[in-house]
């Protein structure tokens, strides 16, 4: 008797901390969002939506943490991003004009304008500047299945309150849905075959090199009008080198056709390998095999530019591979005859698999501080029956700054090393917040001007139950 097919189940993690700043025009943090959007969300998109109007089959998976959906549909970023977009593509322009006489790289900024002007009429015209309604659409398609995070990807483990905090963080993430918990490991071949610095697929010589980009090579002077406010060097998106060699600074005019064609032979040996392991596998288990191949989403465009083009020609290789099938986690869980039962223990994607990335001596100090306003927040919850309206609202209010508080970003940057004290100061920031609206809903004299001002600052989760804290 034939063994019923295999299960691939592709997750990509889409996050982003909640960066939104009013009183910067052009802020740097804001523009990870809009990186984001243009190298990796659209581009996804797009790939996605042709699937469904072929009614190609196969699903994919994608989790959209509460902050990056909270900014994808904020009025501010909406517009800051279409003028960004617009910006770029203005930029496309320049270089087309100046690289006229050169045959090596006019092709390439002809590849950047077409690709900024696709995104832009997809961003204004198709879209309507909503980006959640084109993924729900695609979910309604079938082509994905959407799940979520903590509200703002707080790391749980470190969080000493336990319940309340876990409550908290997952109950403002999913509130009015029924969802129960189901734990599976990824797979760690799969991982490798795509993360790994020395094996993976992303550092082939023939594909883009994300570090040279023109916001770094041009002078200053043809760029600093494109850069953000104060004028900090930073990527603009036009890239025209490949990787070429990584033992050598040396680097080659990026070909995009090239690119492709090795994106297309990833695919396919990357789904023979699946379909071997789980032939293997289901063989031994004496029924099909699951396999979980989750990558933070960003790695699909942002960093790795041809990762979205691969991720269809694997999806493609799937449906024609007659042992495996591409699927959803819970369509596998619900075909499976039989799966493991056991207890969880705190793990992570990160470093070691444990808390060694958001628990060092870089970051270590927060903990203390997050801990202790989350006791505090439990206590002001547990007397939410007592507060008038306007306590009320400073009570849900110190609610939002601490989820902000707890984000794991913060920790993560700091031990990385990258933007330190902007992630110094917004943890700081959100619980010097957080301590001003505890005091007033504790003594009942809340600053009412001064709420206002944070809740227009940092609008996200509107509906938030504060009783979750309790």
């Amino acid at each position: 008797m034939r063994m019923p097919k295999s299960f691939l189940c592709v997750l990509l993690h889409a996050h982003l901390p909640y960066v939104r700043h009013p009183e910067i025009e052009d802020s740097l943090e804001e523009r990870w969002l809009f990186e984001a959007l243009t190298e990796t969300y659209l581009p996804l998109l797009r790939m996605l939506e042709e699937r469904a109007r072929r009614n190609a089959p196969g699903r994919i998976t994608i989790s959209l943490s509460p902050t990056l959906l909270a900014m994808f549909e904020d009025p501010l970023l909406r517009r800051r991003y279409s003028f960004r977009l617009g910006r770029l593509v203005e930029l496309a322009e320049r270089e087309v004009a100046r690289t006229r006489h050169d045959a090596r790289f006019q092709p390439l900024a002809i590849h950047y304008r077409e690709r900024f002007r696709e995104s832009l009429a997809q961003f204004e015209d198709r879209y309507r500047r909503d980006v959640v309604s084109a993924f729900r659409a695609l979910f309604e398609s079938g082509q994905v299945r959407l799940i979520t995070c903590g509200a703002t990807h707080g790391y749980l483990p470190l969080m000493s309150l336990g319940a309340p905090s876990w409550r908290a963080q997952i109950g403002t993430a999913v509130r009015d849905t029924e969802c129960g918990p189901v734990a599976l490991g990824r797979d760690a071949e799969s991982s490798r075959q795509v993360w790994s610095a020395s094996e993976g697929y992303p550092g082939d010589s023939s594909y883009r090199e994300y570090y040279r980009d023109q916001g770094f090579d041009l002078p200053i002077d043809e760029v600093r009008e494109f850069l953000p406010s104060g004028g900090t060097r930073t990527h603009l998106g036009l890239k025209y080198y490949r990787i070429t060699d990584r033992r050598t600074p040396h680097r080659e005019p990026y070909e995009p056709a090239r690119a492709s064609a090795r994106a297309r032979e990833h695919a396919a040996h990357f789904l023979r390998e699946r379909s071997a392991q789980a032939k293997a596998a289901s063989d031994r288990l004496g029924q099909p095999a699951l396999l979980l191949a989750p990558y933070d989403a960003e790695l699909m465009g942002h960093w790795w530019y041809e990762g979205p083009e691969w991720l269809g020609h694997v999806l493609d290789e799937a449906a024609r591979d007659p042992g495996i099938e591409a699927v959803d986690p819970i369509e596998a869980m619900d075909r499976i005859p039989r799966a493991c039962e056991g207890r969880l223990h705190p793990s992570s994607w990160g470093e070691g698999g444990y808390s060694a990335v958001w628990l060092d001596s870089s970051n270590d100090w927060i903990y203390r501080h997050l801990n202790r306003a989350a006791e505090r927040m439990q206590h002001l919850a547990q007397g939410r029956e007592r507060y008038d309206a306007l306590q009320a609202r400073a009570l849900a209010q110190a609610g939002r700054e601490l989820l902000l508080a707890q984000a794991s970003d913060w920790a993560f940057i700091m031990r990385t090393g990258t933007l330190v004290p902007y992630a110094v100061r917004r943890t700081e920031l959100h619980l010097q917040r957080f301590g001003k609206l505890e005091e007033g809903v504790r003594s009942g004299r809340v600053d009412a001007v001064e709420l206002a001002e944070f809740e227009e600052l940092d609008p996200i989760f509107p509906a938030l139950d504060a009783g979750l804290f309790a």
